[in-house]
């Protein structure tokens, strides 16, 4: 990634910030509820100290009447030995796997991550290609070899409109994409209204250098806008 991208990308922290504080105001989010349990404790035993009702003459730990032949520290009842396996109706062996969160291994997705599935993923790169990110408003899409990789990021708030952010990146090329107003911006982003109106505030916004990655952008917006519309 070039520098003068990571520069870019450098501020969509901090425009993400901003516009979630400016939507707190407007919206209200159920807690999930938290179950305290009890604290269970292990009882323990005391060995340290003998029964006091134990024969004065007994040996140390075990009642005098015990007869005398008896294996060192075993009552007699006990088979002289133990089974050599497990007993005929448990499993022979454990699972040899358990569960994984994706097929890739790389764990599960979520927020707009998961809104493009792996195979259609693939499709709009040409090739192999993952998601990095779990928030509900932002996901870096990229090939497996890291280039090109594209930031897709969601704005709902004042001044994040198609005309909005046109005039302040310098201008543009006014395109449809999936029937929605959009942009190409003189500095390569690619914007796209989540409405019907240039004008009015919701946007999702993909961070490019142009070139083919405009050309991938255009295509993950497409997918992504009829799942963001409103």
């Amino acid at each position: 990634m070039t520098r003068a991208k990571l520069s870019r990308i450098a501020g969509i922290s901090a425009a993400l910030a901003l516009a979630t504080l400016g939507t707190a105001c407007a919206s209200k989010t159920e807690g999930s509820p938290s179950f305290a349990g009890a604290a269970q404790t292990k009882p323990t035993s005391d060995h340290s100290s003998r029964p006091s009702d134990l024969p004065s003459g007994s040996s140390s730990g075990l009642p005098s009447g015990l007869p005398s032949g008896l294996p060192s520290g075993l009552p007699s009842g006990l088979p002289s030995g133990l089974p050599s396996s497990l007993p005929s109706g448990l499993p022979s062996s454990l699972p040899s796997g358990s569960p994984s969160g994706s097929d890739s291994g790389s764990g599960a997705t979520s927020g707009m991550c998961a809104a493009i599935s792996s195979a259609q993923l693939n499709q709009i790169f040409g090739g192999p290609a993952k998601t990095d990110g779990s928030g509900a408003t932002d996901c870096t899409f990229e090939a497996v070899s890291g280039e090109p990789s594209i930031m897709v990021a969601e704005f709902g708030t004042e001044g994040f409109s198609v005309n909005a952010q046109k005039a302040s990146e310098h201008g543009g090329t006014d395109l449809t994409i999936a029937g929605h107003p959009a942009v190409v911006t003189k500095e390569d982003d690619v914007v796209v209204s989540t409405s019907n109106s240039a004008d009015t505030p919701g946007i999702l916004k993909a961070y490019t250098i142009g070139g083919e990655e405009e050309q991938i952008a255009e295509k993950l917006l497409a997918a992504l806008v009829p799942k963001f519309a409103h």
